[in-house]
């Protein structure tokens, strides 16, 4: 009788094991999916100064530019237009801080429909992001300009 317990015990114990061995799979599909927003972005403190400009000499005088960032989405299409400035009256214009006077100017950028190629790449023509601004105080609109400072603010606008 021992013998046929000590049998019986392990055939019980040898289909626990092969039963414990042979593990089961099984597969599930889990889908994954994202978005990539459109989107275009102005960033930096863009910035244009003319500096103190002497009458006499003849223009045009440049500003110094710093450009402010520009960067879409790859592949998305943006314009950039402009409010042109507070002092606007059919061209850009400085107004004296202290006086009534004016001195014209020109801003010029990039109004063509820009593609966006991702952050930190050119899309505005002036390198790594930065949209191309050019500013100039043409020949002779200093010629009877009050000495003082004077001052515009202009809004950029992007379009996408």
């Amino acid at each position: 009788m021992k013998k046929t317990l000590m049998i019986a015990v392990v055939m019980l114990i040898a289909l626990a094991m092969a039963t414990g061995a042979s593990a089961a799979t099984t597969n599930s599909a889990v889908p994954v999916s994202g978005t990539v927003a459109s989107v275009c972005v102005f960033s930096g403190a863009p910035d244009i100064a003319f500096g103190t400009v002497n009458p006499s000499i003849a223009g045009p005088y440049l500003g110094t530019v710093t450009p402010p960032t520009l960067w879409c989405t790859t592949g998305y299409s943006a314009t950039v237009s402009d409010n042109g400035g507070l002092n606007f009256s059919g061209t850009f214009r400085l107004k004296s801080v202290v006086g009534s006077d004016y001195i014209p100017y020109t801003l010029t950028y990039n109004t063509s429909a820009l593609t966006g190629q991702g952050k930190s790449t050119d899309i505005g023509g002036s390198g790594a992001g930065n949209l191309a601004i050019v500013a100039s105080i043409p020949a002779g609109a200093l010629d009877n300009a009050p000495a003082g400072s004077y001052t515009d603010l202009v809004t950029l606008t992007i379009t996408y």
